[in-house]
């Protein structure tokens, strides 16, 4: 089962600046025929000319994301180093971690507490599943002596299958949240959350424990699975041009092997397991690759970012920014820029700030599970320890503040300035775990 192709010619054409995952655009083409100015399709013939010697590929090069293998990958690995990697070096240390995470997780079945609708909220603003939150901007209209801010998440068009850990079958077609923040003085003091509502496929979930295993399902499953399918189609390009992989060679590394690994592995998302239950490859494909629920063009817009006025949004701004300036500088073509920003920056941040917003936090894994959690063991303890944080090799764990060509200096530099989440430092060059 693979995903449909989309060209990088379509990437570039849709691509905006001011996009998160702009690659939601391509579920709206522009039906203008008229040029757009901020679409120069007639520079792209001469620029990836520079990288392919051949003026005529453009339209040959596919940015197919697709997770797991396809025929000729690999092909130029004539002596198995690249699978030696993954095997060797990054795999033992996801093995090692295992009976690190069981004791923790009876451990912290003692010790760790309950959600509360205010690490729901933050697990939301915090994390890859910002690119489906939005702000009711008429929140503005009334003058108050405080703050009060209204934020909503709307999904009606969820592709997941997912089965629990009784095989019971469960379709996710929506799901909405709707909360508000206020504060007594305008910019200073805490914010106090309250959750309106909370909707899965139109059935209310008021147990904030339900809400955060829902949401983190959903976004191991949709927002984040983005970050992979990208990783993969960026590893395919860079090792089809040489001047690519003299440049960008780090970000190849690990990324197909681990994906093969995990689709076809004991802990895979998409292999039936006590743990959390698990989902269709063909449901958890589809969902992959459709961005309708990231809301289209309106996704594309400064204005839609600006507006939620929240730190991941402002750092996701700025990171945009210092990636393409470092892509101009480097002779890096433009068609590259979502996939880099996906697999790159995206990926580690997602993965470091959700595994510091869930830490100490105790609900299952599986959103429908009766019992809801094993009373003997904390699963989402376990979860955050081997899956959330990162797992890397001592001995090379492809972080961009470690790697010496231009490119990946001049990026980490200048992330760094931004850093205002503190992530930069633990942001790696490819999908490593």
């Amino acid at each position: 089962m693979r995903i449909p192709s989309t060209t990088l010619l379509t990437l570039l054409v849709m691509s905006n600046v001011d996009a998160f995952f702009s690659p939601i655009s391509m579920r709206t083409p522009t039906r203008n025929k008229e040029p757009n100015p901020k679409c120069p399709i007639q520079s792209i013939k001469k620029r990836m000319t520079k990288i392919t010697g051949n003026p005529e590929s453009t339209g040959k090069i596919h940015l197919k994301p697709v997770l797991g293998f396809e025929e000729g990958d690999y092909g130029d690995d004539k002596f198995g180093l690249e699978r030696m990697y993954f095997y060797l070096l990054q795999l033992p240390v996801h093995v090692f971690k295992i009976p690190f995470a069981i004791v923790l997780g009876i451990w912290s079945s003692l010790l760790w507490r309950a959600p509360t609708e205010e690490d729901v909220v933050n697990s939301v603003e915090g994390t890859s599943l910002i690119n489906v939150l939005h702000r009711d901007m008429s929140d503005l209209s009334v003058i108050r002596k405080g703050e009060e801010r209204n934020y909503f998440v709307d999904v009606k068009d969820c592709h997941l299958v997912h089965t629990n850990t009784d095989g019971v079958v469960n379709n996710v077609e929506s799901w909405e949240m709707r909360y508000t923040k206020t504060r007594p003085q305008i910019g200073r003091g805490k914010w106090d959350i309250r959750i309106h509502s909370f909707k899965v496929n139109g059935e209310v979930v008021t147990d904030p424990a339900r809400m955060i295993s829902f949401i983190q399902m959903y976004t191991v499953l949709s927002t984040h699975v983005k970050c992979h399918v990208y990783g993969n189609a960026l590893t395919r390009i860079i090792k089809k041009y040489k001047k690519l992989r003299i440049k960008l060679s780090n970000s190849t590394l690990n990324t197909i092997w681990l994906h093969n690994h995990i689709l076809n592995g004991v802990t895979s998302p998409v292999q039936p397991n006590k743990w959390f239950g698990s989902v269709t490859i063909e449901s958890l494909l589809e969902e992959a690759d459709d961005m309708s629920s990231l809301g289209g063009c309106k996704h594309s817009t400064a204005k839609r970012w600006v507006d939620l006025d929240l730190p991941l949004s402002t750092f996701m701004l700025k990171a945009r920014v210092i990636i393409r300036k470092a892509m101009a500088d480097h002779d890096i073509p433009m068609e590259l820029h979502e996939a880099i920003f996906l697999s790159v920056v995206v990926h580690s941040s997602d993965h470091i700030l959700a595994r510091r917003l869930q830490w100490g936090l105790k609900f299952g894994m599986d959103p429908w599970e009766k019992d809801y959690g094993n009373p003997l063991i904390c699963e989402s303890s376990v979860w955050n320890f081997i899956f959330l944080g990162p797992t890397l090799n001592p001995l090379f764990n492809n972080k961009i503040k470690n790697i010496r060509k231009p490119f990946y200096r001049q990026l980490y530099q200048e992330l760094k300035k931004i850093d205002m989440l503190d992530v930069v430092d633990e942001i790696t060059a490819s999908i490593m775990y």
